[in-house]
């Protein structure tokens, strides 16, 4: 008989079953499905239980025991789902169905977990609760154990560090720093937004949003600052608006130099605040000490008014008014009194409740009076003229009058005073007159020499003829007109009268 008939022969049952038909062989199987069909457990001891074979086909539901190291093919084994605990993998493993992930432990990748399409992209924990992103072989992002999260920067100072590059800084970071933005170099923020719309920071508490705000808007282009919830100032092109706010510029130590009062609409400069202008703060204006100041370091001060109506400097009360020079006084107008006129500090003109006093000699190329009078000052002296007398005219005037008798002959010498030449006070080509009483009893008693500054003068008498005698009695007088023809030069016409 043949194999198979033999084979045949003995299978019985359910345990061996040949279906020559279709050429398959059923173990614990009457109606085999497959060439080998097996229905139960299959259990290989020793160390030559491995299966070979090109392919594999079913759900493998009821697999298990399988030695992962037993597991080879070429050039790959695909496996739909991998169940384990603790399964380690030396080579790559590659999950086609990326949707999900499930893991019932801890998967732990040991030089980081590379995915997506190419290489390069990894994500790894470099310390213990730290967790790290990187690219091209280099880390880009770190979440520390305290949750600061870090770009390009491995140990962020705050909950969100951003270093495109070291600016070197070596203080530490401040508790309320929550984000820091670092670069060796400038570094700003972009706000890019359509052009209708606003750009800028928000500033809230936990009362409510916007409390603050700087915000850019680009349709209008306006600059706008916000506090305690409203709008308070605003830039726009060349112009900085004030929303019914006090604005205040601090100089040192945070003292307010200057304030801009909205509710009064006056700018406010503090003491020992200065107002500049010019490119070179040429012009000042500062108060300080109780005093106001305007300066001008160059140039020309003008204080011009070109409308209609007056220019008033004025002061409120009993104040007065000065005009100095150079630090020295040239005009001062007193308080319900004089106006009074200096020359190098030199008083010349002061006004009277009933005209007005000038010292020292007058020019004028014409003079009108009238009506009224022209008055003299007469200088009286009690002491009787005898010998050389000085005839200051700077302190006693052109007109003098000697009111005791002469004691003796006299000469005079006319000077401006004991330290002055009368000469130096007049102009060539200028005359004055001088007149001068003697009281007179002695026919004996009389002048015997005229002096300008010392100098003996030839003089031009009435008659043609100079005096030898006085008068008997009563008044005698003296007149000499005076003529400057050149320096220290002068012509003198004199008169020589007897009063009785």
């Amino acid at each position: 008989m043949s194999r198979a008939v033999t084979l045949a022969n003995f299978a019985s049952g359910e345990a061996l079953t040949l279906d020559e038909t279709n050429d398959r062989v059923g173990i614990a199987s009457t109606s085999p499905d497959a060439t080998l069909d097996i229905k139960n457990t299959i259990l290989m001891d020793g160390d030559a239980g491995i299966i070979t074979a090109t392919s594999f086909s079913g759900s493998g539901s009821a697999l298990s025991g399988i030695n992962a190291s037993g597991l080879t093919g070429t050039p790959d084994i695909t496996v739909n789902n991998i169940v384990a605990v603790g399964a380690t993998f030396s080579g790559v493993l590659t999950y086609e169905d990326v949707t999900n992930v499930d893991s019932i432990g801890i998967i732990t990748a040991r030089s980081g977990v590379a995915y997506g399409t190419g290489i390069g992209a990894t994500i790894s924990s470099p310390a213990t609760n730290t967790l790290a992103l990187g690219t091209n072989s280099a880390e880009r992002l770190r979440v520390t154990s305290a949750g600061l999260v870090g770009i390009n920067q491995t140990v962020p100072e705050a909950l969100l560090h951003i270093e495109a590059s070291s600016s070197g800084a070596s203080y530490t970071a401040d508790a309320a720093d929550t984000l820091i933005l670092e670069r060796n170099g400038g570094c700003v923020i972009d706000f890019r937004t359509p052009s209708a719309n606003d750009g800028g920071l928000i500033f809230s508490d936990n009362d409510a949003r916007g409390q603050g705000s700087v915000l850019y808007n680009h349709s209008t282009n306006i600059l706008s600052l916000a506090t305690a919830g409203s709008q308070r100032l605003s830039i726009s092109a060349g112009i900085i608006t004030s929303y019914g706010s006090d604005i205040q510029i601090h100089g040192t130590a945070g003292i307010a130099s200057c304030t801009w009062d909205a509710s009064a609409n006056s700018l406010i400069f503090k003491d020992e605040s200065y107002a500049k202008f010019g490119d070179s703060s040429d012009l000042s204006i500062y108060h300080g000490d109780g005093n106001s100041t305007i300066l001008n370091s160059t140039g020309v001060l003008t204080v011009k008014n070109t409308g209609s109506g007056k220019l008033q400097l004025m002061t409120q009360g009993a104040q007065d008014v000065e005009i100095k020079t150079n630090n020295e006084l040239s005009i001062k107008c007193n308080d319900d009194g004089a106006v009074e006129v200096y020359y190098d500090a030199s008083k010349k003109l002061e006004t009277t409740n009933t005209g007005a006093t000038i010292t020292g000699v007058t020019t004028t190329t014409q003079l009108a009076v009238g009506p009224g009078i022209i008055q003299e000052n007469l200088f009286s002296e009690a002491s009787a003229a005898t010998g050389a007398g000085n005839y200051d005219i700077g302190t006693r005037g052109l007109t003098q009058y000697y009111t005791s008798n002469t004691s003796g002959t006299f000469t005079i010498n006319l000077r401006w005073d004991g330290s002055t030449a009368l000469n130096t006070k007049l102009n060539v080509g200028s005359s004055i007159v001088f007149t001068v009483y003697y009281a007179q009893n002695n026919t004996s008693y009389y002048m015997t020499d005229f002096l300008i500054d010392g100098a003996s003068q030839t003089e031009k008498w009435v008659g043609g003829t100079a005096p030898s005698a006085g008068g008997g009695s009563g008044v005698d007088c003296y007149t000499f007109n005076i003529l400057k023809t050149a320096n220290a030069t002068f012509t003198v016409m004199a008169n020589h009268v007897n009063f009785a």
